[in-house]
């Protein structure tokens, strides 16, 4: 977008929040009106005529009947803006452009401002850059970014103009909402900002000569995340005050520009982020080097030996991915030992796949309670290497399935099926896919009889409760010293409930003396 036609859209964001406070129907006209005018940059004479059809508009809705009543004070204010802005147009010719002001680069800790050699290439276009040191806080974001573009329509819809630079960051961080948008954290930037905390910003952002920037948009709202934040250290807002740029020099064209978008955002760098499996092992050898050295650690110092690993390799002040990755490196080691150990099976190939089936040991540490996986497996163990041989030969669909193994603990004919299918060898893609039908169907048998039970259980519940119910002296009901007016509240709301649906399921007979003196307590 041109300086011009910002110039024009911010004027025009101004008239559309005034002719939205007149009412909401010459505002959508108003609004219809600017976007159709939204395509090109507009000359005096097409600024006047748009101006124009503006005016009409709100003076046809001060006459039109049958319409709510507009407040003429506010229709007349807008008029007089309208034609006063059409004058300073004809007056100048054009919009007046605000002159540039370059963004200067600083010296920083001793370092001096260069050209960036060898000259950087973006998109087969070399591209003069020079490199120096900016105030992070001096950077704003840049408010035409396509990563952006939608919530920046829906915030210019909602407000009539543009948003400022701290709303820019409310919505970087997520912390302004907008309708529609249902990520609570959708640009990811308090993970990057931890990143950027602990070990700085490995890949310069990039500005034009007057600041705008080209690339880095969440870089720079990672920075303000971290010196906005008290998760962090004074150390580590110290280490983003400044921030090294790469800027455009003065000989830069639009076509520069375009190539360092198109570089930057379309082109993939090719790189591949380390696996779960490596990162967690990672994290558990510092957890280990970290016990071994203090064995008698109580559980408030195991806290801070995690909070320091979480923050060293860039996790975030929360433990809970540290501790996670313990749990799931357990649990591929006690994999790992079963084939390797007790079946004396290649160790590497073990260990390719336990990384391959890595996310799935996160769901096989879940549930340490009664009816959660790892309660209901470690109570059997011999299943649980039944499991690590399903997972082994590839039999299991996906991860999900793992989370209904609790299910089939107690099944003989599930855990039968599922000890087949361990034991079935695969020499054809058709005799893998049987084998994982019988997994399923394992499975299946033990979601059925978990609802078979709790059906049992709500009928028995029930039978208790309304036994105890009949039992109970009318005269409680009345003291309050027995029976809190709250609860006495809840029980009518639920006996209603519960007549309104069962009422059409018991026949008048079938309710006998016992319905009957049921229906007295419920009045009571």
């Amino acid at each position: 977008m041109s300086e011009e036609n910002k110039q024009l859209d911010i004027e025009f964001a101004r008239l559309l929040e005034r002719a939205r406070l007149i009412s909401d129907d010459v505002g959508d006209e108003v609004e219809q009106i600017l976007a159709d005018a939204d395509q090109h940059v507009m000359d005096s004479t097409e600024t006047k005529d748009l101006l124009d059809r503006v005016i009409t508009a709100v003076r046809r809705h001060q006459t039109a009947a049958g319409l709510e009543p507009i407040d003429s004070a506010k229709a007349d204010a807008l008029v007089a803006e309208l034609l006063g802005t059409r004058e300073r147009l004809e007056s100048s010719g054009s919009v007046n452009e605000p002159p540039l002001t370059r963004l200067q680069l600083i010296e920083f800790n001793g370092t001096k401002n260069r050209p960036v050699q060898p000259t950087a290439v973006f998109h087969t276009r070399e591209v003069p850059l020079n490199e120096g040191y900016v105030r992070a806080r001096d950077i704003n974001l840049w408010d035409s970014n396509a990563r952006i573009e939608i919530h920046l329509q829906q915030f210019q819809r909602k407000h009539g103009r543009r948003p400022n630079p701290q709303e820019l960051l409310d919505i970087m961080f997520s912390h302004l909402k907008l309708e529609g948008v249902t990520q609570d954290d959708q640009f990811k930037i308090p993970a990057l900002a931890r990143s950027i905390a602990a070990n700085g910003i490995r890949k310069p952002p990039i500005v034009s000569l007057d600041g705008r920037l080209l690339d880095g948009n969440r870089r720079v709202a990672a920075c303000y995340y971290i010196l906005n934040s008290e998760e962090f250290t004074s150390s580590q807002k110290k280490r983003v005050e400044y921030v090294l740029v790469w800027q455009l020099t003065e000989h830069a064209t639009p076509s520069d520009e375009e190539a360092i978008i198109v570089s930057l955002n379309f082109e993939d760098d090719h790189k591949q982020a380390w696996p779960e499996y490596v990162k967690a092992r990672k994290v558990y050898e510092e957890w280990q080097g970290a016990i071994t050295l203090e064995p008698t650690s109580n559980v408030r110092r195991q806290a801070a030996i995690k909070r320091d690993i979480s923050s060293r390799f860039a996790l975030g002040f929360d433990t809970s991915i540290v501790t996670r990755y313990i749990k799931m490196v357990e649990a591929a080691q006690e994999f790992e030992d079963h084939h390797i150990v007790d079946r004396k099976r290649d160790q590497y190939a073990v260990k390719h796949k336990a990384a391959e089936y890595f996310q799935y040991f996160d769901e096989l540490t879940k549930g340490t309670g009664p009816g959660g996986v790892a309660y209901e497996l470690n109570r059997q163990p011999e299943l649980k290497g039944v499991v690590f041989e399903l997972l082994y030969g590839d039999k299991l669909k996906n991860w999900k399935q793992v989370r209904d193994l609790r299910w089939v603990v107690d099944n003989a004919d599930a855990r039968e099926l599922l000890v087949k299918a361990a034991a079935t060898e695969c020499g054809t893609p058709e005799e893998l896919e049987d084998v994982q039908e019988t997994v399923e169907s394992a499975l299946a048998l033990g979601r059925v009889h978990r609802a078979e039970e709790r059906l049992l259980g709500s009928n028995q519940r029930i039978e208790s409760f309304v036994t105890w119910l009949l039992n109970l002296p009318l005269s409680a009901f009345a003291d309050p010293n027995q029976i809190k007016p709250a609860n006495l509240g809840r029980l009518q709301a639920a006996l209603k409930l519960v007549d309104s649906v069962v009422a059409s399921e018991v026949s008048p007979v079938s309710k006998g003396d016992d319905g009957m003196k049921s229906t007295a307590v419920a009045g009571n």
